[in-house]
């Protein structure tokens, strides 16, 4: 038999901010709804690039950056900070 499944996606706003990981500042991407934030996830090509310079595997990176979007209270459910811009950095 064929087994079938509905999946439905809902957009939500998003900004950006940055986190400090190792001297650097690292783009993370806050999606928010009704003025609580959904979730925060860094971006993925910077993280790659400071891993690469610092000789680390990206994915140790990026738990860094998440613990650190963590720790500056970037949690699902908190409160969307003031100060996200609507781009991401350059």
């Amino acid at each position: 038999g064929l087994r079938e499944r509905t999946v439905r996606k809902t957009a939500v706003e998003r900004g950006w901010t940055g986190v400090p990981v190792l001297g650097a500042r690292l783009p993370i991407k806050v999606g928010h709804s009704g003025g609580a934030i959904v979730q925060a996830t860094p971006e993925f090509e910077p993280a790659a690039s400071l891993a690469a310079v610092h000789g680390l595997p990206v994915h140790e990176v990026l738990e860094a950056a998440s613990a650190a979007a963590h720790a500056a209270g970037f949690v699902s459910g908190n409160a969307v900070p003031p100060g996200l811009t609507p781009d991401p950095p350059a």
